[in-house]
């Protein structure tokens, strides 16, 4: 089941085709530019490949905070374990990871310029103030966006265990 860290394991009385049926059943395919050219009627879109797939609420807005359930599939004796995990893309956790850095060291940049310039006036605040406006912006986006793309990533978790709720082992 799902535990608090986003993760589930689930262990299914179904073959891996069948999990895979199932997952197809409540999702529509996934296109390279799906968040402009919305096909089908389906709540959530994704992807599978394999015995991997992903899952995530289909939304009419941009949000690169969106979690989405990354999902593998094993095959069992008596049938199928479905490991997944909700989480934002990796290309957004990357590149927050560069943009924090990023302004965090202009910031400590401007601090030491602010320090070491015998007279500084108000044009040098400029070398501190950018960079922690920019600062404060990120946390704000980060937080409302991950708090919005969290409650759609647990919708399709939530729609993903009723889906199999009539076959767990």
């Amino acid at each position: 089941m799902k535990n608090e860290s986003g993760k589930i394991e689930l262990n299914v009385k179904l073959t891996p085709e069948e999990v895979t049926s199932r997952i197809s059943s409540i999702m529509d395919k996934e296109t390279l530019f799906w968040h402009f050219t919305y096909t089908g009627d389906k709540k959530f879109i994704g992807k599978i490949k394999g015995q991997e797939f992903r899952v995530q609420k289909k939304i009419g807005y941009r949000n690169s905070w969106n979690h989405i359930l990354f999902g593998r599939i094993k095959q069992m004796q008596n049938g199928s374990r479905i490991q997944g995990c909700l989480r934002m893309h990796s290309f957004v956790t990357i590149f927050m990871i560069f943009w924090f850095a990023g302004t965090s060291a202009f910031a400590l940049l401007g601090g030491l310029i602010l320090l070491t310039v015998p007279n500084p006036d108000s044009k040098n605040i400029v070398f501190i103030a950018v960079p922690l406006v920019m600062l404060v912006f990120g946390i704000g986006l980060v937080c409302i966006g991950t708090r919005i793309g969290k409650r759609d990533g647990n919708e399709a978790v939530t729609a993903f265990l009723d889906m199999f709720s009539d076959v767990l082992l």
